[in-house]
């Protein structure tokens, strides 16, 4: 009996100090704990074995038993050395959190739960934060996007280097104007509307903030012409006698031809050229050939600025015509119905045509008839011409999308495009896809049949609508998938924006290079020349549209961790302002402009050589007449 009650507590108290091990309480990892139960166990069993040999318990059994208690130390060692380091952790404050009454680690407790069923000693994974995954995958997706990139840019074809300058371009143009836009719309609209007229106006007071809607649009159109007028040197009734100084545009000078070099564009002096007959020679610079060319500096700086002001400012009057037609839209009665929503993009595109002609009786005159204040004013009439149809396109496809998408889900959207529910059946995604194709066919029949500023314009805002409606209806596929849904990358969060700009700008680039195959291999066939390039142009503004979405959602993001948002927005404007635009400006829209000059020069060679065979053949022709007459 005194055998039985002594064998029963020894085992118990081994049970203790294996499950005190395997939940990881501290005190058990003391060896002054379990060495005494050991060392007592031991001597008492084979003591007790000695003294009553006439027992059950024979030597064999013993020995059996011994060798069960040593199979159990060993493996209370190995889930000691499989608990890393925790005999070398302070004891005393496990001690007193588990005093204390705190839970037990669960993790651990588990690790080593798995290590007592398995026996062996593994290695804890290192475990990561929904924001390390985030983070991994905008990393190498940068890499990858930035490596495509590289290939457009560099692309055998000239047509599709020149589309892939285009898009990044306008998508740098468009993403500077709305957030410079933005960040004085919302600075104006806190410190001045909403005090005047509350956040939310009705009645008389509604009806003066669209007033102040298109009074914003006026200003921000009349900085533009100012801005225009200005860069290309030539004097209007907005700016009487404040020009630039002039320089000689039609001087050419040797500069720098190889894009390979740090000084390319740079002059050099007449003397380091070998044959100066020539528009392109080689230099001998620093004693070594430098391929170089003749171009007028002054003339170049002089598109390079106008382009960039015009087009920067173009941009942000087109989305201020954008904002005070939603405003429009968005008051009584407009906001009633589809129809009368319809009604009010015809008022914006009326009011707009009217701005504009008062503003060609502003146009400057050569009253002196020099040849270069003359060539400055047909530049001036061709950026005008070119801003405003922007502005126009711009404004109208949008506002237009706009009542397509209140006729569709019977909910007219913000001034943003944003609708109030996240709920699309396919129905209605579909049906925008086909609005878009519409569109799309739309403008290839406008460019091959209307001529003039009307059927510029015209063709502009289908191109542009057709974008508008295929980058929403893409918001609206994305938004009724269920795994997105799930996993929280819907496009209403940062990373489901990027997802979608990365997706259409991977079907944008593949069928514009499809497209270009196409058009190349209809060498004669006008028609499908003039359709096919404006696709690819409503294509490439579709890119330009979804990555300014991305930028102007992640400035927002980025605004959210100030107390102030504005003000953190409008020092990201600032930012914008003196790094961005002078990078675009110097670079992007350089390339850009080059590109497009080299696409015209290769048209007009092409022309002129058609022209020369068509007149030999005649003159061929002809002689053969004149000898069967002499004959």
């Amino acid at each position: 009996l005194c055998w039985g009650v002594f064998r029963h507590c020894i085992k118990q108290s081994l049970n203790e100090l294996i499950m005190g091990l395997g939940a990881g309480k501290s005190r058990y990892a003391r060896p002054m704990v379990w060495l005494p139960t050991l060392m007592l166990a031991l001597p008492a069993t084979g003591g007790l074995a000695e003294s009553h040999a006439y027992t059950a318990f024979s030597q064999s059994a013993l020995e059996a038993e011994n060798a069960r208690l040593r199979a159990k130390v060993d493996e209370l060692n190995g889930m000691l050395r499989f608990a890393r380091g925790l005999a070398e952790t302070p004891l005393e404050g496990l001690d007193e959190e588990e005093e204390g009454g705190e839970k037990p680690d669960l993790a651990r407790e588990e690790s080593l739960a798995r290590g007592e069923e398995h026996g062996i000693e593994e290695e804890e994974e290192e475990e990561f934060t929904d924001v390390d995954v985030g983070c991994s995958f905008m990393l190498l997706g940068a890499l990858f996007f930035a490596m495509v990139l590289f290939y457009l840019v560099n692309w055998p074809d000239d047509d599709i280097k020149r589309y892939s300058w285009s898009i990044i371009n306008t998508t740098t143009s468009i993403f500077t104007a709305v957030l410079i836009f933005t960040g004085v719309d919302e600075a104006f609209t806190q410190f001045v509307i909403t005090p005047a007229l509350g956040a939310f106006p009705t009645g008389q007071n509604q009806a003066i903030r669209v007033a102040c809607g298109f009074a914003i649009f006026l200003f921000w159109y009349i900085i533009m012409r100012a801005a225009i007028a200005y860069n290309c040197n030539v004097e209007t009734m907005l700016l009487p006698c404040f020009r630039r100084r002039n320089l000689p545009l039609e001087q050419e000078m040797w500069t720098v031809a190889e894009g390979t070099r740090g000084d390319f564009g740079t002059v050099v002096d007449a003397h380091k050229i070998e044959h100066l007959g020539l528009s392109k020679s080689i230099a001998c610079i620093d004693n070594f050939e430098v391929f170089v060319a003749r171009k007028s500096i002054n003339k170049e700086a002089r598109t390079r600025r106008a382009k960039c002001w015009g087009m920067l400012f173009a941009h942000m009057a087109g989305f201020a015509m954008i904002s005070a037609g939603g405003d429009l839209q968005h008051s009584v009665p407009f906001r009633d119905s589809p129809l009368m929503s319809y009604v009010s993009v015809a008022l914006n595109a009326l009011f707009i045509v009217i701005v504009f002609r008062i503003g060609s009786c502003l146009r400057p005159t050569n009253k002196g008839g020099n040849a270069d204040a003359k060539d400055a004013i047909e530049f001036y009439d061709e950026e005008i011409s070119e801003a405003q149809d922007d502005i126009f396109a711009l404004a109208i496809s949008f506002l237009l999308i706009q009542a397509v998408k209140f006729s569709l889900t019977g909910r007219l959207p913000d001034k943003l495009g944003t609708e109030p529910t996240e709920n699309f059946a396919w129905t209605s995604y579909t049906t925008l896809y086909s609005v878009s194709l519409a569109f799309c066919f739309i403008t290839g029949i406008g460019a091959f049949m209307l001529r003039g500023r009307v059927g510029a314009m015209f063709v502009g805002t289908c191109s542009m609508a057709f974008a508008w409606s295929f980058l929403f209806a893409s918001r609206w596929l994305f938004t009724s998938i269920k795994i997105l849904q799930e996993t929280n990358i819907s496009p209403k969060t940062i990373e489901g924006r990027v997802l979608l700009s990365l997706s259409l700008s991977a079907f944008a680039f593949s069928a514009i290079i499809l497209l270009d195959k196409i058009e190349d291999s209809q060498v004669d066939d006008q028609f499908m020349h003039k359709v096919l390039k404006q696709v690819i142009t409503g294509l490439s503004i579709l890119v330009g549209f979804t990555w300014e979405h991305s930028f102007d959602g992640g400035v927002e993001a980025i605004s959210s961790l100030c107390e102030n948002p504005l003000l953190l927005k409008l020092a990201g404007t600032v930012v914008i302002a003196v790094v961005v635009i002078p990078a675009w400006r110097k670079h992007i829209l350089m390339k850009h402009v080059q590109l497009l000059q080299d696409h015209r020069n290769r048209k007009a060679a092409l022309r002129n050589d058609e022209a020369a065979s068509a007149s030999s053949e005649e003159g061929g022709s002809s002689h053969s007449d004149d000898c069967l007459l002499w004959t």
